[in-house]
């Protein structure tokens, strides 16, 4: 993966079963071989990022397999937060 782009990206959603489960701020990255780990942490609570994403429906359509994917976000920004989603707890 080219380190430029990462270098670029600020945020991470954490998705899984078809909604976003957490948003991380990006603070780097390290090189382990061929492979690339992010670093940062998850956003708190009445951040705008946190607040637009969590518990909605992930953003992006996808059908692929690979559980990483790298897109840019519509826009650029987060969603309005006025109607916020709940996602239903699985077992």
């Amino acid at each position: 993966m080219n380190t430029t782009k990462i270098d670029r990206e600020q945020f991470a959603l954490i998705v899984a079963e078809g909604y976003v489960h957490a948003v991380a701020k990006i603070a780097g990255h390290t090189a382990h071989g061929d492979r690339i780990a992010r670093e940062g942490d998850v956003l708190s609570e009445s951040h705008p990022v946190r607040d637009a994403y969590l518990g909605r429906p992930d953003p992006v359509e996808s059908t692929s397999r690979n559980p990483v994917g790298y897109v840019d976000l519509p826009g650029d920004t987060p969603p309005s937060t006025s109607t916020p989603a709940t996602a239903a707890a699985t077992g």
